[in-house]
């Protein structure tokens, strides 16, 4: 089968930026994906709703059915997501390159594929300019050299690793359901207060009465063959999944990370970012010192802590602490963190919620687990296929 493929130029292959937003836009407003709402292989915020009259110049290209839209800034962070089901009013970012398969000599989905190919990555990193501000061209992307396999074999890996993204999505997408309905029971209970006799039993106290904040460190870089389970913050914005790591790969002081923890970032917190760790048995889990890892104190349920934390009530409060002058270097310090005020509630109160809650969030790990699965295999087929060396019957 391979020995029929042939080397095509990606230009020829699809349409790069067909369509922009001019003034016969049809619609009042649009649904607009900036850079930062993308990451590897998937959409972290839903589209925004914006007036059109009021949208930033760069939301110009329009995205259709079958569209593989790619970051053009930064190729190296991979963000780049497949529309599979776009609306008609989606926008994107000027810093996105829009490609549109021709149908005749691409299937849609193979050409995502192909993009998402780490090969592809190491291309566009290659073509990039710019220091500060890395970027590549639309005619680098053009020039991009893709192996092309008859049509009816490129639909037939894209079905493989289509199903294995398919998968991923409806997994992330449950989990946003499961933790909108857990957050929505903390904020019936504990914010709008109409749990049975919860506005006359809580008390007001600071975090530091039900929490601690772990400061173990260590440096991976002591242990070269070691692997850790590696909590940051990209790998919070690509899926919330650590990152697996070789000691000898990282290069600074972490965070220990036990098991019954809370990671909740101190960066830029108006970007919030909490994290409920799923802590095995086999390796060490670490994470950015960027995080405050929070230990709940004896007899504090883990789930109540993280349904505080999450809280939109929390955070809005939590990013008046920040410290720094600009978005990218503002942070909170632990002991603001401790010294905050919260109504607490007894015990028993913290114990139905977690009692609640608990079987929400290990479904959530499940699933995420579950992604995990799935991408390690989607990555380990993807250069097998894309190369012809498995062979599709």
């Amino acid at each position: 089968m391979a020995g029929e493929w042939q080397k095509a130029r990606l230009g020829d292959l699809a349409e790069i930026n067909p369509e922009a937003r001019g003034k016969d836009w049809s619609f009042p407003h649009m649904r607009y994906i900036d850079i930062s709402a993308v990451g590897e292989g998937s959409m972290l915020e839903p589209p925004q709703w914006l007036i059109a009259s009021e949208a930033p110049s760069r939301a110009r290209r329009i995205v259709r059915a079958g569209d593989t839209v790619l970051s053009t800034v930064r190729p190296n962070r991979r963000s780049m997501f497949f529309a599979l089901k776009p609306k008609d009013d989606w926008i994107v970012s000027t810093g996105f390159a829009v490609l549109r398969p021709r149908r005749d000599k691409i299937e849609p989905r193979y050409l995502y594929a192909c993009v998402f190919d780490k090969n592809f990555t190491d291309y566009l990193v290659s073509r990039e300019k710019g220091a500060a501000y890395p970027a590549v061209l639309p005619e680098d992307i053009a020039d991009a050299p893709i192996l092309l396999p008859p049509l009816e074999e490129q639909r037939a890996i894209a079905g493989i690793l289509g199903s294995l993204d398919d998968k991923i999505e409806a997994n992330r997408r449950m989990n946003e359901t499961l933790e909108a309905m857990a957050q929505a029971i903390f904020k019936s209970w504990f914010v709008d207060g109409e749990l049975e006799g919860a506005k006359t039993a809580w008390k007001n106290g600071k975090i530091e009465s039900i929490a601690s904040i772990g400061r173990d460190a260590l440096n991976p870089g002591r242990f070269p063959e070691e692997q850790f389970d590696h909590y940051s913050i990209p790998a919070f914005d690509e899926g919330r999944l650590p990152s697996l790591e070789k000691g000898e790969a990282i290069k600074s002081n972490k965070l220990i990370v036990p098991p019954n923890s809370i990671l909740l970032s101190k960066l830029n917190p108006r970007i919030p970012r909490i994290w409920f760790p799923c802590v095995g048995k086999s390796r060490r889990s670490i994470c950015s010192t960027e995080f405050l890892v929070v230990l709940p104190r004896q007899g504090v349920p883990r789930e109540w802590i993280y349904g505080l934390l999450s809280s939109a009530e929390f955070l809005e409060k939590f990013a008046t602490f920040v410290t720094g002058t600009s978005g990218s270097h503002q942070r909170v310090r632990p002991e603001s963190l401790l010294a905050m005020s919260e109504h607490i509630p007894p015990q028993s109160m913290m114990e139905r919620f977690a009692a609640v809650s608990e079987p929400i969030y290990a479904r959530v790990a499940r699933n995420l687990m579950e992604v995990q699965v799935l991408a390690a295999t989607r990555d380990a087929l993807l250069p097998e296929l894309l190369s012809g060396r498995l062979e599709i019957k």
